[in-house]
Parts: C-alpha cells; sequence; structure tokens
C-alpha cells in the first residue's frame, strides 16, 4: 500500500479523489435499489416478495410472520415496495454513506489512496455478496475509534463526526437481517469499552443508546407495532440457530482450510506487528475474527456459491486493517489473506475480465436507467410491478380464491399475482421450518380463527430432503380440515370444510441405531413417525464452529426399491408421514382418496446414517414412534384426478412410439407383476416422437388379457422437466396420468399404453407390463 507523508502534490490528491469516486460509485450502484427488483416465480424471489407484502400491508414481523428478514428486508433484496419505495432508496443510500464513511475514515488523514482504488475495484465487480460488504460496516465504527490512536489525535472533532454518523446504521442492520444482529451488538459492545477505556463517557453512552433507538424508531415507522418489536428477535431465533444443520451443503474443505489460513495470518500479523498499544490492537483482533468467524460459517455452511461472500470478506478485512500494521512489516501478512480470499472467491465465481466488466456496466445502466425514470416517469415502477403480476397470472392459472389463502410449500409469487388474500403461516416457506418450535408455529396457525380459508399446496422439497418433512407436522391438520376442490399444474387447491382437529394414535415404538434399519408397522391408514435424533457434544462443537455432517435416510419399499433421502434432525422430532411416502402433490392428493390408491409405496424398513466419514458428531441411539392416522375418503378425489372406467375395444394397429411407463400405483414400474385392486394408477409420458406433442393426440391405457383388449382415458399430466430435456416447448404435454377403476375385473393382464390421433388408435408396441388385479368378482 502507499503511504502519502507530508503535503500532497495536486497529482496525489487527484488520485486520492479518483480512488474514492470509484469507490463510492461502486458502493451506490450495488446497493441503491435505484432500478428495483420485480416479481419473479422463484424460490428466493417468492420470500424477497412476501416479506414486502408482509411491511407493506403492516403484518406482524415476528408473530403474524416469523421469518430471518425485518421490515427494511428490501433494502437488502432490493425488491419494489408499494408504500416504501423511495424510504428504501433512502435508508439504503444511507447505508452505503455509512460504509463509505467507514472505509474513508481509516484512509483520509494520510490520503491513501491505493487501498479506497482497491476497495472500490472490488466492490465495483465482485460486490454483490451484499452480507460481507453489510456485515464490515459495524466492524469500521471499531476500527475508526481506534485509528484515531494511529494519527495521535485522540477523539479528534472529525473523528468524532465521522463515527456518530455511522453509528445509527448499526441500528438499521438488524432489521434488515436478524443474522446481523451478533456482530452488530458485539460492535456496540467493544466500542462502548474501548470509549470507557478512552474516558469518553458521554461517547461511551450515546454509542450503545442511538442504535437502540435508531432500531426501534425504524421499526415503528416501517408499521410494525411496538409489541412485536422483541417477538422480532426471540421467534425468529430458532431460524438463525437451526440454520446450520438444516441448509448446509458439504462439497469438500480445501476452500474453508484456504480461508482459515488466510484468517489467521492476518489475526496473527494484527498482533505481531500492530501499530497501536496491545490493548487496541486486541480490540481489533476481536472484532475480526467476529467478523471472519461469521462471514465463514455465511459463506462456508452452504457450500453453493455463498463462499464468494467469505472470500471477499478476508480481502476487504486485510484491506481495511493494514493500517493499523507496522507499514515494514504488513506486506506478508496481508498478501496472504488477499491470496487466499482471492482463491476462495475465484472458485465461486467468473474472473473473466470482460464479463466482469460487463456485468459492472450492466449495474450502472440499471442505476442510470432507474434514477432517469424517477425523475421522468414516477409511476413507471408501480405500473411494471402491475403488469408482471399479471402476466404471473396467467401463466401461472392459479384461480383468485374467495377468503384468504395461504400456499405451500413457497411460491408466494403466483399467489400474490393470482389477487387471492393471502394469510401466511408464520414460518411461510416451509423448508425454513426446521425446528420443532417453528413447526408447531405452523401447525397452530391452522387450528386457530385466523386460518386461512384456502390453501394451495405442491410438493417442492429443496436439497434432496425427504418431501414428507416439510411442513409435516402440518399434514395431519391439512387432511382433516381442508378437501381438494382442483389441481392447477403441480398444485393442488383444497378448501377449509372442518375445524376438527386430527387424532394421531400411537402404534408402538422401537429403540434404533445409526446406520442400522428398523420396520415400519403395518396400518391401513398412513403411518407417521418421530425420530429422538440429537448431536453429542462433539457434534455441537462442530455445529457451532463450522457444520454437522447431515443425515441420510434410506426407505425401503413393499416391493423391495430403495431410495436416499436427506432428512434434518429438528424436522424429525414432530411427527411426519413415512407410509405410503409421498413424492408429488398428486401423490398428496391421492391420499384423500384413500392410502390404498399408494399401496406400491408403502415403507416397510428405515434407515439412518450420517454423511459418510463424518458421523461422529450424532448420538448412536435413538427414539422411533409409530402413530397411524385414518382420514375421511373424499370420493370426488378420484374424477379430480382423471378416474376412468375401462371400456372394451378392438386390437389396435401396430405403431410408432416414445416414452416410458414410470409408476404403477405409485411404485416404480418393473418387470415383475404388480398386485392392485379397485384403483389402477399409472403415470409416465409418452408422444409419437421427441420432436414434440402433436395437436389432437391422446396416452391411452391398454388392459390386455387374451384376446380381450381395454381402453382407458390418461389425462395430461404437464411435464416441463421433459421440455426442457428435449428442448421442445411441447413435450412438457407428453406427461400423462390415468387412475382406472378396476373394481370390475379382476385376474392378469398385460398393461401397455396407445396413441389416439384423430381418432385412430395405435399400440405402443414396446410397453407389456404384467399386472394381476386381485378382486372378488365373478369372471365374465
Amino acid at each position: 500500500m502507499s503511504q502519502l507523508d507530508g503535503q500532497p502534490g495536486m497529482y496525489m490528491r487527484l488520485i486520492w479523489v479518483f480512488a474514492c469516486t470509484l469507490f463510492f460509485v461502486g458502493a451506490v450502484l450495488l446497493y441503491v435499489p435505484f432500478y428495483p427488483g420485480m416479481p419473479l416465480n422463484a424460490l428466493d424471489p417468492s420470500w424477497a416478495l412476501g416479506m414486502s407484502y408482509v411491511t407493506d400491508n403492516a403484518l406482524s414481523i415476528g408473530r403474524d410472520v416469523v421469518f430471518t428478514f425485518g421490515p427494511l428486508s428490501n433494502v437488502y433484496t432490493q425488491f419494489y415496495s408499494a408504500n416504501y419505495d423511495a424510504a428504501y432508496v433512502l435508508i439504503a443510500l444511507y447505508v452505503v454513506l455509512s460504509f463509505f464513511v467507514g472505509v474513508y475514515s481509516l484512509f483520509f488523514y494520510r490520503m491513501q489512496a491505493l487501498p479506497m482504488l482497491f476497495g472500490g475495484l472490488v466492490i465495483l465487480l465482485f460486490g454483490f455478496p451484499k452480507d460481507a460488504f453489510l456485515m464490515l460496516i459495524p466492524v469500521l465504527t471499531t476500527l475508526g475509534l481506534i485509528s484515531a490512536e494511529l494519527d495521535g489525535e485522540g477523539v479528534s472533532k472529525k473523528k468524532l463526526a465521522l463515527f456518530l454518523f455511522c453509528v445509527p446504521v448499526i441500528g438499521v442492520l438488524p432489521i434488515v437481517k436478524l443474522s446481523f444482529v451478533a456482530i452488530c451488538a458485539f460492535c456496540i459492545f467493544i466500542n462502548f469499552v474501548v470509549l470507557v477505556y478512552k474516558s469518553n463517557y458521554v461517547l461511551a453512552v450515546l454509542s450503545a443508546v442511538i442504535p437502540f433507538f435508531v432500531c426501534i424508531l425504524a421499526w415503528v415507522g416501517f408499521g410494525q407495532g411496538i409489541d412485536g418489536f422483541v417477538g422480532y428477535f426471540i421467534n425468529s431465533l430458532p431460524i438463525v440457530t437451526g440454520y446450520t444443520e438444516a441448509m448446509n451443503t458439504y462439497n469438500g474443505l480445501i476452500f474453508p482450510i484456504i480461508f482459515m489460513v488466510g484468517a489467521l495470518v492476518l489475526l496473527w500479523g494484527l498482533w505481531k506487528n500492530r501499530s497501536v498499544g496491545g490493548l487496541f490492537a486486541f480490540a481489533i483482533i476481536v472484532v475480526c475474527s467476529a467478523y471472519l468467524f461469521l462471514t465463514f460459517k455465511a459463506g462456508f455452511v452452504r457450500d453453493d456459491g455463498h463462499a464468494m461472500m467469505s472470500g471477499l470478506a478476508l480481502i476487504m478485512a486485510a484491506l481495511v486493517t493494514g493500517p493499523f500494521m507496522q507499514a515494514s512489516k504488513r506486506l506478508g501478512t496481508i498478501v496472504v489473506p488477499f491470496l487466499a480470499g482471492g482463491i476462495v472467491l475465484g472458485a465461486n465465481t467468473t474472473m473473466d475480465p470482460m464479463q466482469l466488466l460487463s456485468q459492472a456496466f450492466s449495474r450502472l445502466n440499471s442505476a442510470v436507467s432507474g434514477i432517469s425514470t424517477r425523475i421522468a416517469d414516477p409511476t413507471k415502477f408501480e405500473r411494471e410491478y402491475k403488469e408482471i403480476l399479471v402476466r404471473l397470472s396467467e401463466s401461472a392459472k392459479l384461480p383468485r380464491l374467495a377468503g384468504t389463502t395461504d400456499i405451500y410449500s413457497h411460491g408466494q409469487t403466483i399467489l400474490l399475482a393470482s389477487g387471492s388474500k393471502w394469510n401466511p403461516r408464520p414460518v411461510f416457506q416451509s423448508y425454513s421450518a426446521y425446528t420443532p418450535a417453528l413447526l408447531r408455529m405452523n401447525a397452530d396457525h391452522l387450528k386457530g380463527e385466523s386460518a386461512p380459508d384456502n390453501l394451495v399446496f405442491a410438493i417442492e422439497p429443496i436439497d434432496g430432503r425427504l418431501p414428507t418433512l416439510e411442513d409435516g407436522l402440518s399434514w395431519p391438520f391439512i387432511f382433516t380440515m381442508y378437501a381438494p376442490a382442483s389441481m392447477v399444474d403441480n398444485r393442488v387447491v383444497l378448501l377449509r370444510e372442518s375445524d376438527r382437529l386430527p387424532i394421531l394414535t400411537p402404534i408402538g415404538d422401537v429403540s434404533a441405531r445409526m446406520e442400522e434399519a428398523f420396520q415400519i408397522p403395518t396400518f391401513d391408514g398412513q403411518v407417521y413417525i418421530t425420530l429422538s435424533i440429537r448431536p453429542n457434544v462433539l457434534g455441537r462443537i462442530i455445529s457451532t464452529l463450522f457444520k454437522p455432517s447431515y443425515l441420510i435416510a434410506r426407505v425401503k419399499f413393499s416391493d423391495g426399491q430403495t431410495n436416499e433421502y436427506r432428512i434434518i434432525s429438528g424436522m424429525t422430532q414432530t411427527p411426519f408421514l413415512i407410509s405410503p411416502l409421498v413424492e408429488s402433490s398428486r401423490d398428496f392428493m391421492s391420499l384423500y382418496a384413500g392410502a390404498d390408491l399408494l399401496d406400491g409405496k408403502r415403507v416397510v424398513e428405515v434407515m439412518v446414517r450420517p454423511q459418510k466419514g463424518l458421523g461422529l458428531g450424532w448420538r448412536q441411539d435413538f427414539e422411533v414412534k409409530f402413530y397411524g392416522f385414518e382420514t375421511e375418503r373424499k370420493s370426488h378425489v378420484l374424477q379430480l384426478l382423471g378416474l376412468s372406467l375401462p371400456s372394451r375395444t378392438v386390437e389396435p394397429q401396430p405403431g410408432q412410439c416414445t416414452g416410458v411407463i414410470d409408476r404403477i400405483n405409485g411404485a416404480l414400474a418393473k418387470p415383475e407383476t404388480a398386485y392392485v385392486k379397485e384403483v389402477l394408477s399409472v403415470q409416465g409420458w409418452n408422444t409419437v416422437s421427441t420432436d414434440g406433442f402433436p395437436e389432437k393426440t391422446e396416452t391411452v391405457i391398454l388392459l390386455t388379457s387374451g384376446s380381450d383388449v381395454l381402453e382407458a382415458e390418461a389425462v395430461i399430466y404437464e411435464r416441463p422437466d421433459l421440455a426442457d430435456h428435449f428442448k421442445v416447448p411441447s413435450m412438457a404435454r407428453a406427461g400423462y396420468s390415468a387412475v382406472i377403476d378396476v373394481r370390475g375385473l379382476s385376474g392378469h393382464y398385460k398393461l401397455g399404453l396407445g396413441l389416439r390421433q384423430n381418432g385412430k388408435l395405435i399400440r405402443c408396441p414396446q410397453f407389456s407390463n404384467e399386472v394381476e388385479i386381485r378382486n372378488q368378482v365373478a369372471s365374465q
């Protein structure tokens, strides 16, 4: 780093001004939503839109909604807000100014242009992961206080002004994102201690009090009741504390180790080569350690690109702590963390200079466009927001429902686009309800007077999770209190019809061990279980410092087929459905017609194991409890599923087909004979060729016994995965599903497929599965 002592010339001043301008402009382009984000039908945009809706409509955050974001979430998400758009822009601008002022306060005394220039380039090119920069702001307040010692000024008026300008942002950040509260609270404490040590008692009190009052003022100013303030921090805490196990992914240890090496070298250098007194050096090391640890956890727990923020944090930490090391010794200490951070960063994002410049110019263009739009056409964003919702509503085809509605497991965007009045459960995206307390909050929401009149339900597990885990405790309530009215694409629309509470009947319990299978008891209806899996002492330490190994459940079906799914220990401590195993929205709706419709997906055995090689953190023994649940059969559900009666037909002509029979009564189709009774369910895809699904074409199910040929109708079951795989949009319509009433049949049949085109029926010759229908009927 360059250090310009004495009176710098005009040339050096220009470099300093240019570096500061680049830094400031880069931060403004990145963090100020001049052109706000608009609705998008995807997982993260759905919660971002949901939180914006919650704030705009004054729902109580911490009571009505429990999430890791507060009423200022739009400062982070940069989403458009119908009520607070201009306010979010101003707050984001203040946050950016605080960030800039915090860094500026470290270098302005000697006009060190190089770190400002380098920091500006890092922000402009790589700064999209906001957490690394937002979490740095509280740290900068502490560094700014201590830098007064470096400059030999004590707390000068200029330093005092810069410090006081940044202090209020410490109160803003916790209600932007709850996970910021740890670094904010820690830095408030360190600032207080440093100022008391300097005998500046008034400023010490102000440094602690101002953030608290700013936090409350912003909370109330954005429509939240003061009575919900404490609830936001307490009720949302399980989401933060449960995050490590629930959301972790594992991609190896090489980059976490590289990060730790860089961080340890930096912290060692701050102590060994310190240019301030021992107490102040210790304070710097403490706050930097906290910052690096929190960004390490944030980046490497979910190792799917989040590690980019860890790399950026390491680079920025080395950058802002440089002035606190002796100039003659700092180079080696700073180079190592810079390289380590660069390696982590480069492994998680593009390093192509042209692409990075293109992204920077794109942000510049968006900001300029947003500023000009706000001046020339202030209502454009409101119109664009409404137009996008209309388009999303048309594409999703979800009807506007009377009364209030909630949507599972996510998809808030399409619900709000439909015009239905949203009545969210507290943890409104099911993958985040990963502790018993959170699961109970959501289940209790269905029992109260404020329960939604309608539900829109889809099976949408993340990270390969067991599908029935997500809001699994709520399923018996849904089955008892709500009934299907229709199915829109892969979503079941349910209407409330009862206030009766579900009854789960204990049907046994067993003691189990890791990597040893336990049996699922036989029960005619649905079987729910709980698992008392807990980490041991080592596991708690590992989880605190890094992340635990995740758990795998291997389930064995009655036909011998096995599948593996990820499970979350907290989600298994309340009852969840294990048999028959539901893996799709159609499976879920089928249970309303009776569990026997999914007989092929009966689970007979389960084995739980930790991720290979990292299982030392779990207790080996755990208890399993079983519960039986029966729900009233809804006969109309068979009609919703497309129930058809088989009819005799002439032998079809052979023809050309391409497709597959995926499942028979919920089980994977296999060469062995499938045994069914009363209802035959078949799913898969079928078409003439993979060039597309022709118009006026229908898939039919063929049952052949001797010379008798029966045909039954199949309905189109949208398969967007086929369209993506074959790159042909019409292939989405090649999916089919059939539910056939076979109560009038008995005996051995060959199950096949046919296609009806323009009234002509052809047989697909490659399909000939064996089916045994076991009904007590007289031979025809």
